[in-house]
């Protein structure tokens, strides 16, 4: 064989090695089961009549990547790359990130859910960690809800009875809601909204996992605060945030960002401008029913019984499916509907 005609053929397969190389470059890239089962907790994708992630076209998903990494505060490559897998393996808060709103289309530096129409909130503490005992739980309680409550005119009440507005529990993995608990790492709480007109009786209390390894910051020591602790108040501002009707915000210097962030010796804890906004448009520039002002935006709130939680973790039905909604403390919550997520 001629030696030209062989350098024309390593030529011609050159080329053709090349083009394969541009064309799997530029294939669109589909993320596995782990990442898109994230996107669907946090609200990124929304599977509708059990539609695949095929219907996304690639500028979509590319999109909706993005996002994810916008609310992580992370490069916005468009791809799952390795920062964005760490990312989705970051402690955080379970309550979604994306929240279908009438003006979802609309971007604000804030997110708001819905705020409640009384200045004054009385919480019931249901149970605690064995690792902080109750005094720890009730002042790093207290002490977020009187941080919250100077940008927005709020006052909250500790209260025995399972009837008050807010309630604090711990639970591990099916814990009576239908969003359970994950063991150490990942999920860190998860708080709901304020109910608007309809489930008043519904909203604003917070569960933590306590199979998190808790520590309260005020008292940590070496050997307490090491790396794979968590700060019990930090998380408690963050989920008391949800209580109030902010929903995750996208700055990374916001209380109501989604991930943990670790446990700062230094800080005060004082809440981020946009935190403060937030707070300021549910509860200063909107006027309460007990701001004498009329007519009211919001309906009365309806007064049910509530039934306390047991501090025995929730159980599953053979099969492995949550127990009934209906049982114990079951029917409580779910993020997305208010008392409505936020996966610290």
């Amino acid at each position: 064989m001629p030696f030209g005609f062989k350098l024309a053929l390593l030529f011609l397969w050159l080329v053709y090695l090349e083009c394969l190389c541009v064309q799997n470059d530029n294939q669109r890239q589909i993320p596995n089961d782990d990442a898109l089962n994230f996107m669907k907790k946090y609200g990124y994708l929304v599977s509708d009549n059990g539609q695949s992630e095929a219907i996304y076209s690639e500028e979509n998903l590319s999109n909706i990547i993005k996002n994810l990494q916008r609310f992580g505060a992370i490069e916005e490559t468009g791809v799952i790359d390795n920062e964005t897998v760490k990312l989705m393996g970051s402690p955080r808060c379970g309550v979604p990130d994306i929240i279908p709103t009438g003006n979802s289309s609309r971007r604000k530096r804030f997110a708001t859910i819905s705020g409640w129409n009384k200045r004054h909130l009385t919480y019931y503490i249901s149970n605690w960690s064995a690792r902080l005992g109750e005094n720890a739980v009730a002042r790093n309680i207290q002490k977020a809800l009187d941080i919250w409550g100077g940008y927005g005119r709020l006052t909250f009440t500790r209260t025995q009875s399972p009837d008050a507005d807010i309630i604090v529990a711990f639970g591990r993995q099916h814990h009576g809601d239908i969003y359970p608990f994950d063991g150490p790492g990942g999920v860190l709480a998860h708080g709901f909204f304020p109910s608007g007109s309809e489930r008043a009786d519904e909203g604003g209390d917070i569960h933590f996992d306590d199979e998190e390894e808790w520590i309260d910051g005020k008292s940590a020591s070496k050997e307490t605060g090491g790396s794979e602790s968590t700060d019990f108040f930090t998380v408690a501002l963050h989920e008391l945030g949800h209580s109030l009707g902010l929903a995750h915000s996208d700055v990374s210097t916001s209380v109501m960002f989604p991930y943990y962030q670790g446990w700062d010796a230094n800080s005060q804890n004082y809440l981020d401008y946009d935190d403060i906004l937030g707070m300021y448009r549910l509860y200063i520039q909107r006027r309460l029913k007990e701001d004498e002002m009329t007519p009211q935006l919001y309906p009365e709130e309806t007064t049910s019984t509530r039934r306390p939680w047991s501090r025995e973790p929730e159980q599953t039905t053979p099969g492995g499916r949550e127990r009934e909604e209906s049982t114990e403390a079951g029917r409580r919550r779910n993020p997305w509907y208010f008392k409505v997520f936020a996966n610290l």
